[in-house]
């Protein structure tokens, strides 16, 4: 995902619907992460977003010097709006860790391990005190969704892609955009959880924890539940520059999904994981 991406989709992404998906992510990964250790001195929140879990996490640990890193600015100012006491906010460019000083005991990344380098998980270590905790969330990618012919309890994953499909070949001008092959290649870039276990693990991290947790969210409507996956990043690039007449249509069928199943719910896979040093 690239930085202008994110810079623009920071005013979606504190919406309500996406605050409490990202909210309920985070809280779920705190509790795995007191299970081990519940006293941090310096915390590390990498791909913070708009401070979302950071904000949590001042709330848990009230004494530690809290800093988050993201490579978008505009996320970063309103994470910085929120002034949340002992939490500093940088940007950084999360992938060159290895130049980040200082020692940390935790270090957590909430739903942003994914688009990272693979290098970068052996980095993390390094950045980790003697016993420290890494723990980090992302989404269940190979797990699998609800079908789509199972109908009704899930729009994204194998549901918002047939529309996607659908919308691609119903006009002649958007067979061109090849947004369905664009998005297969971003979710096949992506990180997957095997692939940190296994470099975390190269590089003097122990694996504590690995659950696969699911949720549903209900938002209010399509309109809302678009901007939420497009803010989150879901397909990547793939709609940075979206034809408006594409995203009305898409909308349009989303519609017609939601009549069908009476919901405009989403189901979320993801998966989590703990590592200590």
């Amino acid at each position: 995902m690239s930085t202008t991406v994110f810079n623009q989709l920071y005013l979606d992404y504190e919406s309500e619907e996406n605050q409490s998906y990202y909210g309920q992510i985070g809280e779920k990964l705190l509790q795995y992460i007191r299970k081990y250790k519940d006293n941090f001195e310096e915390i590390l929140d990498i791909c913070c977003g708009t401070g979302i879990v950071s904000q949590k996490l001042r709330e848990q640990y009230g004494q530690a010097n809290i800093v988050g890193l993201d490579i978008s600015q505009n996320m970063l100012s309103i994470a910085e709006a929120k002034r949340l006491e002992n939490v500093s906010f940088y940007q950084y460019d999360v992938n060159k860790i290895e130049t980040y000083e200082q020692k940390v005991d935790l270090i957590i990344c909430n739903y942003g391990i994914q688009w990272l380098n693979l290098r970068t998980i052996g980095s993390i270590g390094d950045t980790l005190r003697k016993g420290g905790i890494f723990a980090c969330t992302l989404p269940g990618y190979t797990i699998g969704n609800v079908k789509v012919e199972q109908g009704a309890s899930s729009f994204i994953g194998n549901m918002i892609f047939k529309a996607i499909i659908d919308v691609s070949k119903s006009k002649k001008e958007y067979l061109s955009l090849r947004y369905p092959k664009k998005i297969i290649s971003t979710w096949s870039d992506c990180i997957e959880a095997s692939q940190v276990i296994d470099m975390a693990k190269q590089n003097g991290l122990e694996l504590l924890e690995n659950k696969v947790e699911k949720f549903t969210i209900e938002f209010k409507d399509v309109k809302n539940l678009v901007c939420s996956i497009l803010a989150r990043g879901t397909f990547g690039n793939t709609f940075a520059d979206v034809k408006e007449t594409f995203l009305y249509d898409l909308i349009e069928r989303l519609e017609e999904l939601q009549c069908k199943y009476q919901n405009c719910c989403e189901e979320n896979i993801s998966q989590y994981l703990v590592f200590q040093k």
